[in-house]
């Protein structure tokens, strides 16, 4: 729900697919990791650990190829993220031909190397949304995170850059200890661009399990004060109450699946080597679409993660908590080695939200 993979202009297309061709499985979404190369250094990157094994990236054809294969099979919106994407020198190349395709294609970037030329690429290829992390309100705190001395800086002179130019964009925030006291000034500076944002706390182990992440994550307690201090955040988590039956996620709950979300159903993640996943999180589940072919993967998909039964154990399938903790399956396996053992950070934070709308239910007020 708040997910910190997630961009705002990217909930309303999921929305509007979910509810008209629910019983239809494509990959009318995705994202491709260009790369997993960065300019900047941040704490609480999970792909460090992408990075150290210096693994090759796709090339320039087998990017296009993979974008070709999902357009064939229904692709509407495409996003491109890293790593940091604008370190490829191909970016512009792959950005075109993509757009060529006549799909909505959006940009994940920490925005330090947004120059005239990417203007001038966004100006005469149109972006979807350029879709920027804001590490920090100020200077100090945003290169803390980030660990480059003039990255908040280049940050500021690209967000000049696109405002000068009209290209549309939004700001992404994701809570760390490091930042958290400015949280809220950034979501004001948001508003006072005009710009779409997202809020997300969801700090999670490197891709190969390392936990040194986790150690920058801001605690439950701190997270439900942020949200009730914020009144979109908290008459968020209140409609959410109110609208429980209807969540997207009741249905394939109520069927037992271990994953009920649209990962590897209208969803789909394809990694820097050429992997295939149900999402950026799911990447025990993976199937190599470079050496494979896309129906083989996406069947395999369907087994490992959209068709999953979980066991009578799984306890979220019982949870009152369940809708309000942001619980994530894929999460679980990442941190805890198995995708049946929810995560006791998650389970903190939904009883917090379930005591808050049970409060209000007792004053008859919801």
């Amino acid at each position: 729900m708040n997910c910190a993979t997630c961009f705002d202009s990217q909930m309303s297309k999921v929305k509007f697919i979910e509810e008209h061709w629910e019983k239809i499985r494509a990959p009318f979404t995705a994202g491709i990791e260009l790369l997993p190369n960065c300019n900047l250094r941040c704490i609480h990157c999970y792909e460090e650990s992408e990075r150290q094994k210096n693994q090759k990236s796709m090339s320039n054809a087998e990017v296009k190829l993979v974008i070709d294969i999902l357009v064939e099979r229904g692709l509407l919106e495409l996003f491109f993220t890293g790593g940091e994407v604008l370190t490829r020198p191909d970016f512009e190349d792959i950005y075109i031909y993509a757009k060529r395709k006549g799909i909505f294609v959006s940009v994940l970037t920490n925005g330090t190397l947004i120059n005239d030329k990417i203007i001038k690429l966004w100006k005469e290829y149109p972006v979807e949304i350029v879709s920027m992390t804001m590490y920090g309100y100020s200077e100090k705190v945003y290169e803390s995170v980030t660990g480059v001395k003039g990255s908040y800086k280049m940050f500021r002179n690209a967000l000049d850059k696109l405002i000068e130019n009209k290209i549309p964009f939004e700001l992404k925030f994701i809570g760390l200890k490091q930042n958290y006291a400015e949280l809220s000034q950034m979501r004001q500076f948001s508003k006072e661009l005009g710009v779409g944002s997202t809020t997300g706390f969801d700090i999670r182990p490197m891709n190969d399990g390392n936990p040194f992440p986790i150690n920058y994550r801001v605690s439950p307690e701190e997270i439900f004060e942020f949200h009730m201090k914020e009144p979109d955040l908290k008459k968020f988590w209140i409609n959410v109450a109110l609208h429980e039956k209807d969540h997207s996620t009741a249905k394939k709950r109520a069927a037992g699946n271990l994953y009920p979300c649209a990962i590897g159903y209208h969803y789909v993640y394809i990694t820097h080597d050429g992997n295939m996943q149900g999402c950026v999180k799911a990447v025990t589940q993976r199937y190599n679409l470079i050496e494979g072919n896309f129906e083989e993967g996406w069947e395999f998909l369907n087994r490992q993660v959209v068709s999953k039964k979980a066991s009578k154990n799984f306890p979220c399938l019982t949870c009152d908590k369940f809708y309000y903790c942001e619980q994530c399956t894929a999460a679980f396996d990442l941190e805890n080695g198995n995708p049946e053992k929810p995560v006791e950070f998650y389970c903190k934070l939904g009883a917090l939200r379930k005591k808050f709308i049970d409060d209000i239910r007792r004053n008859k007020n919801l």
